[in-house]
């Protein structure tokens, strides 16, 4: 199955696996065009957290995303590509047979993955952001436990 494929299916039943298991797994932007797009990033937070996120989060960040996105361009460093959009925190590199997978957080509502050869050049990167995933817990839950039973 080609990546591009399989990586939205992981990303659906990811959030379906959520409910499941008794925390949802919610984006901030939950138009296809963000989650539908693949990679896809879980981090785990509280409600009034998540609710304080989703109070701040602005819609038209997604296009402002793919034009600073757009402006990375092939040959460039990580350096280089993390001053183009501005991110500070650097990524972990996940070895991916003929190169390396950065994931750029790009803000709270979304992140960027882009392959990279050994010898540090970017050779692919997003077109546009991917959707952050938060797997919510409640304010008085242990954060990483499994939701009690109700």
């Amino acid at each position: 199955m080609p990546l591009r494929i399989a990586v939205p299916i992981l990303v659906f039943a990811s959030l379906f696996a959520g409910r499941l298991f008794g925390h949802e797994k919610r984006p901030l932007d939950e138009r296809p065009e963000a989650i539908g797009k693949g990679e896809g990033m879980v981090r785990l937070i509280r409600e009034s957290q998540f609710r304080k996120l989703l109070s701040s989060f602005d819609r038209k960040e997604f296009d402002n995303w793919c034009d600073k996105l757009s402006q990375v361009k092939p040959g460039m460093t990580v350096d280089d590509v993390m001053k183009k959009l501005a991110v500070n925190e650097r990524p972990a590199a996940i070895g991916l047979g003929a190169g390396l997978i950065y994931n750029f957080v790009l803000d709270d509502a979304y992140m960027a993955s882009g392959f990279f050869s050994y010898d540090g050049r970017m050779k692919e990167i997003s077109k546009s952001p991917v959707a952050i995933i938060y797997e919510v817990y409640g304010d008085d839950e242990a954060i990483g436990q499994p939701a009690s039973p109700k």
